[in-house]
């Protein structure tokens, strides 16, 4: 039923929302990269998996390639473009989202209590339980 419900969403999208996705460019992701888009690959339209390049091996050996689709404006120095980043940083780091730290304002701190109770749940099984929410903001 999950398949089914994101066949359906995909389906959804990439009829309803053709053209928000110009093309992805991909330099050397992990090898789990090629996992998980096989995984939702099937899923995707042909129109849509024209626009997924991937590019990996010795920058030399695609760098042209990349040059030929990306504007040397928006491409950074490290990948043969003339865009640099602040601080004249030529991978553009500073404009990169990459994660980072959790600021400690997000962190919990959770109560030893002896009476916790652990549940594992199968893969694809259902497991029901009763919570009785005594004090209000509870962690469950």
């Amino acid at each position: 039923r999950g398949i089914d419900v994101s066949n359906e969403i995909v389906q959804h999208c990439d009829a309803n929302f053709p053209e928000l996705l110009h093309a992805v460019y991909l330099v050397n992701v992990p090898p789990v990269f090629d996992v998980l888009y096989a995984l939702v690959k099937p899923f995707l339209s042909e129109s849509v998996r024209k626009k997924v390049h991937k590019f990996s091996g010795p920058f030399e050996s695609f760098a042209p390639q990349l040059r030929d689709r990306i504007d040397p404006e928006l491409l950074p120095v490290c990948y043969g473009g003339s865009m640099m980043g602040p601080g004249e940083d030529p991978r553009c780091d500073a404009l990169l989202c990459g994660g980072g730290n959790i600021p400690e304002k997000y962190f919990i701190t959770l109560p030893v209590d002896d009476n916790i109770q652990h549940l594992n749940v199968a893969f694809m099984s259902t497991e029901y339980i009763r919570l009785e929410i005594k004090t209000a903001g509870s962690i469950i």
